[in-house]
């Protein structure tokens, strides 16, 4: 299996967004659409339109947080080995 570069990491993420629009859109569109024909909220639409958000939102928060981590973690780790290793 070969590594992903930045560039290509960036197109796969760029790709990622388009798509996940596109299905927020569509889900969008069907809300509306089954308000208007029936005048009733269908609730798969909905959940899934929900759902997806929540699933988003959360995600986005824990990797932040252990993003904060990481590096707060590797930077310690780092100054320790190098205090160790180089004496400064």
């Amino acid at each position: 299996m070969k590594k992903v570069d930045e560039k290509e990491m960036e197109c796969i993420f760029k790709s990622i967004r388009i798509s996940w629009i596109y299905v927020l859109i569509v889900l969008n569109l069907w809300i509306i659409y089954d308000l208007i024909k029936t005048g009733d909220l269908n609730a798969m639409p909905a959940f899934l339109l929900n759902s997806s958000m929540v699933i988003f939102w959360f995600s986005k928060d824990y990797f932040k947080k252990t993003q904060k981590t990481l590096k707060a973690y590797s930077y310690v780790n780092c100054n320790n080995y190098c205090n160790l290793r180089f004496g400064t």
